[in-house]
């Protein structure tokens, strides 16, 4: 199906966004997190106690990756300012990068039967790719805000909408990952796995596309000179508040991976009850949102 890209007349930024298009948004990130949550509360669990990975290999993967995504970050943000299609410059990737993604979030989760450092070796670079795409279809989604209306009261109303959608997500894919990993595995949990990552990839797919048709770029950037990443590196030079609020959010972060990691151990092998972790992971979402 071809979408047509769309041109509004002057004034019409500040127009009210329909529902539609605000459900198109929140859902950005409720199918966003039907894949990313696996990943950040699963990953390290699935590659240690179901794939069979050495915990020291498993956290060279996860440190190599967070390496890489920190080199990424950037160089996407520099493609998304250089991108003029006649989507957009930011909704174009919920299209060109929906079937990487989902593929990506399916090989992570597959396991093949290979020996175990071939098999490290598969999920290092399986992982980094993730990672990548990631971050490419992820950027997008807060980019892609302030083209969307030039109204800052909408803007709110569509980062409240995200934020919901978000945390729907979580809720949804740590409420059902185990149980349904236990129902479809069968007692096998890289058959469960499997069948459960291409079911909530494909579910990932379909409300990604959706979004791409139902949200559409309103606002146009001006033409101006473009920061180059060379510039914005030399930027950072002596500017103490940056390195304060990266080194903030770096330990936030180091923090909340290392819980989500940690809880399915913690309840697995300290409380010998699995099913703990599907009643804490989903009520730590209305702590996290209040």
């Amino acid at each position: 199906m071809e979408v047509k890209s769309e041109k509004f007349p002057a004034g019409s930024t500040k127009k009210k966004v329909g529902f539609l298009e605000r459900l198109s948004y929140a859902n950005l990130d409720f199918s966003g997190q039907l894949v990313a949550t696996v990943v950040n509360s699963y990953l390290m669990y699935f590659f240690t106690d179901v794939a069979m990975i050495s915990a020291a290999a498993t956290g060279t993967i996860l440190l190599v990756a967070r390496v890489v995504d920190a080199v990424g970050a950037p160089v996407w943000g520099t493609f998304i300012d250089m991108t003029h299609s006649k989507f957009g410059k930011a909704r174009p990737y919920f299209l060109w990068l929906a079937l990487p993604y989902a593929a990506s979030g399916v090989l992570l989760f597959w396991a093949p039967s290979l020996s175990p450092s071939a098999k490290a070796l598969y999920c290092a670079i399986v992982y980094m790719i993730y990672g990548v795409i990631y971050l490419g279809i992820n950027a997008p989604i807060t980019t892609i805000l302030p083209l969307i209306s030039s109204d800052p009261s909408q803007r709110v109303v569509l980062n409240s909408w995200r934020m919901v959608g978000s945390n729907l997500g979580v809720f949804v894919v740590n409420s059902l990952t185990l149980p349904l990993v236990a129902f479809f595995g069968g007692g096998n949990d890289i058959k469960g796995f499997r069948i459960f990552i291409v079911i909530f990839a494909c579910l990932n797919l379909a409300g990604t596309l959706f979004s791409f048709g139902h949200v559409r770029e309103r606002v146009v950037v001006p033409n101006s000179q473009r920061v180059t990443l060379r510039r914005s590196v030399h930027a950072m030079n002596k500017n103490w508040p940056w390195f304060i609020i990266v080194a903030g959010n770096f330990l936030f972060w180091v923090a909340q991976q290392g819980r989500q990691q940690s809880m399915v151990y913690y309840f697995t092998y300290y409380f010998d009850n699995k099913g703990l972790v599907t009643l804490f992971n989903s009520i730590a979402i209305f702590r996290c949102s209040g």
